[in-house]
């Protein structure tokens, strides 16, 4: 196989390479991504981010802890509703976990998120008015 084809050197689809230039390159290229690659994995990087998070451990713990409080009182509430066959509160508890069990999470925070402000929009321009 020919090194280099200079004949057709103006289409780069007739250059042909040989495998000593292919080694040489791929030899450029783990030259260049080494410092990369090891600024990656520096002990130093761990700890800087462990010190970073450690402060706000505190405020993860209480959010965790609401979220359970709050998810306890829900499905309690919810499974009261079903239990006890209340006329529509059993409905509604059946429409709620139904969907939520039946959507994907990242559905649900895109609605969460995004349809929030959405289903509000008398409320945003009543607030642009005054």
């Amino acid at each position: 196989m020919e090194s280099y084809n200079k004949e057709h050197a103006d289409n780069p689809i007739d250059i042909q390479y040989t495998d000593a230039d292919a080694s040489a390159a791929l030899i450029d290229l783990y030259n260049d991504c080494y410092d990369d690659i090891m600024n990656l994995f520096k002990p130093s990087a761990i700890w800087e981010g462990i010190v970073r998070i450690v402060p706000n451990i505190p405020q993860t713990l209480e959010i965790a802890a609401a979220a359970a409080v709050i998810g306890i009182v829900l499905g309690f509430l919810l499974a009261l509703c079903r239990i006890k066959k209340f006329p529509v509160l059993s409905q509604f508890a059946t429409l709620y976990i139904s969907f939520m069990r039946g959507t994907p999470l990242l559905v649900q925070l895109f609605l969460s998120y995004y349809g929030r402000p959405a289903a509000r929009p008398c409320a945003a321009s009543f607030c642009r008015r005054q």
